[in-house]
């Protein structure tokens, strides 16, 4: 005897493993499950460990970037020295790194002048390539 007029499907099938989507996505799953397991013994093993040299030149890197630092008083270093004469440390930068960067990092409170300046030079001294670099809030 029913209780109400409409009919429940969910009584009928409440035993049964839903058909719609479980599955097919079990099946998928396992599929995947297989293929993993297969390709990942494709590979054979290596016949002797072997551990692979390390460089030494890193630090001898010839592209590695020149920085000419500017502080907030306008003073402009390279290497930790103060510069003197900028035409000529930037013609000798120029020369020793031939198609490496220039960085010029300048502190917020930097002249402007003298940031100009410094490019000037390197554009004068015929440098490849410079990257500037400012740095904010301290």
């Amino acid at each position: 005897m029913r209780k109400s007029g409409k009919s429940s499907r969910r009584g009928a099938s409440s035993g049964e493993i839903n058909d719609d989507g479980v599955i097919p996505l079990i099946n998928i799953v396992f599929l995947l499950l297989v293929f993993f397991l297969l390709a990942g013994h494709i590979a054979p093993p290596e016949p002797a460990d072997i551990t692979p040299p390390t460089s030494s030149s890193i630090a001898d890197d010839p592209a590695k970037p020149a920085v000419l630092h500017i502080t907030a008083d306008g003073t402009i270093q390279h290497n930790g020295a103060v510069i003197a004469d900028l035409m000529a440390t930037t013609t000798l930068i120029a020369n020793t790194a031939k198609d490496a960067p220039v960085i010029i990092r300048a502190d917020q409170g930097a002249p402007a002048a003298r940031v100009l300046a410094a490019a000037h030079a390197l554009k004068m001294a015929r440098v490849s390539e410079s990257r500037l670099v400012v740095i904010l809030g301290r």
